[in-house]
């Protein structure tokens, strides 16, 4: 169980950390041009807002995430952009995104309905709050877990796996693995976290080079 939760820990490391550099078309072949990024930008955005109304972690996050200045300055900065904007005039004269407004508008102008939603996203909330809670507490066991250089070592072995490539790209189609690799990303902005992190994904390096 230990082991398992090492190699967990490492791959929402080091996908977390690769969500941060220059994005690429789906083939990877290529940086994504301005447009590109855009269009990419805002359709992660919207997936976000649609798994939040379902998924209590997800929309937890997503009221953390409202509430970081620094994140919402990198929003607002990008909103900005010609190119964002150019995207979201597109979207929002498509028949599709016209029919779920006035859906959403309908819905929110009966105040049983709204109501009722209110007291749903209150309920999710709570619920996405305990286990944000619990998810930061299993990661940071698992950190712990990494000072025994014997646990480092075997994590590394099974990483370097020719099939762990294939492994990690079925769990990242888990809703579950995305909020947690969210999680992680939260837990790096703290400097001692991000520091042994980064210690700990050299030593990985090394042990997987060997």
């Amino acid at each position: 169980m230990k082991l398992l939760k090492c190699i967990s820990l490492f791959t929402l490391y080091f996908t977390s950390a690769g969500a941060a550099e220059v994005a690429t078309d789906a083939e990877g072949k290529r940086e994504m041009t301005p447009e590109e990024m855009a269009q990419y930008d805002i359709g992660l955005g919207m997936a976000g807002l649609k798994r939040a109304t379902t998924d209590p972690v997800a929309l937890a996050q997503l009221m953390k995430d409202l509430g970081d200045p620094e994140m919402m300055a990198e929003a607002q900065k990008m909103m900005e952009s010609k190119e964002f904007k150019d995207q979201m005039k597109k979207l929002e004269g498509s028949k599709e995104f016209k029919e779920s407004l006035k859906k959403t508008k309908d819905a929110l102008s009966d105040p049983a309905t709204q109501g009722k939603m209110e007291a749903t996203m209150e309920h999710m909330l709570n619920v996405g709050n305990q286990k944000l809670d619990s998810m930061n507490e299993g990661i940071q066991k698992a950190v712990n877990v990494l000072d025994d250089p014997e646990i480092l070592a075997k994590t590394a072995k099974m990483m370097a796996q020719p099939d762990f490539q294939e492994k990690l790209g079925k769990m990242m189609q888990n809703p579950g693995y995305m909020n947690a690799m969210s999680q992680m990303e939260e837990m790096m902005k703290d400097p001692a976290m991000k520091s042994k992190m980064e210690a700990l994904g050299a030593q990985m390096a090394q042990q997987m080079a060997a």
